[in-house]
């Protein structure tokens, strides 16, 4: 179907078909602006975060743990690991693939409290981890502590535009919403999604 489909049924002068070409390219000229583009390609960055973290909390929940050691480069990825990681956590591993990429998580935990930070995560090429492509989920050691049996929700701020897998994992295994503030705006992660937050303003 064209998109003149849609036009009434009047007889279609000049000027009509003049203005209806030039409202089409207006349409697609502004769905091709770079803001939409940006847009659009935050969205998918939203989503495919909410995605991972669903794939991570099904890894962790299931206790699909992976030894490090089963890495190719495991003694580099270790002492990049160890430099970094938080007094007091404790560390598992777990390999996830989303599409055709695998990723290596290494997640944080200290008995029932909610860890934000510091986990990272580590794309796969084969057996070998991608330590130049290593990210952290924050800059600092981030403990929440556990939290209250009636608590609606916890809030943190992140220094990335948007919430990441680690946000989705920690809702997920606490069953409670996470409220995420970042430069891009504020941002609420609850039963594996990630959704802006209006604030009115």
């Amino acid at each position: 179907m064209s998109w003149r489909a849609n036009l009434p049924s009047f007889p279609v002068g000049p000027l009509v078909e003049r203005l209806t070409v030039l409202l089409h390219v207006l349409a697609v000229a502004i769905s091709t602006m770079p803001g939409s583009r940006a847009q659009a390609a935050m969205a998918d960055e939203i989503a495919s975060a909410a995605s991972l973290g669903t794939l991570l909390t099904q890894a962790v929940n299931d206790g699909r743990e992976l030894e490090l050691r089963s890495v190719a480069n495991h003694a580099e990825l270790n002492r990049r690991i160890k430099a970094d990681s938080c007094p007091g956590f404790a560390y598992k591993s777990y390999a996830i693939t989303a599409g055709s990429q695998r990723f290596l998580y290494v997640v944080a935990s200290k008995g029932r409290d909610m860890i934000i930070g510091r986990h990272w995560r580590i794309p796969l090429n084969g057996n070998k981890a991608d330590l130049a492509r290593l990210t952290s989920s924050t800059v600092s050691c981030l403990n929440l502590g556990t939290p209250a049996a009636n608590a609606l929700g916890v809030a943190v701020t992140h220094l990335g535009p948007f919430p990441n897998e680690f946000h989705v994992l920690q809702s997920n295994l606490h069953g409670i919403a996470v409220y995420v503030a970042t430069d891009s705006g504020m941002y609420v992660v609850e039963s594996g999604r990630i959704e802006a937050v209006e604030t009115g303003d």
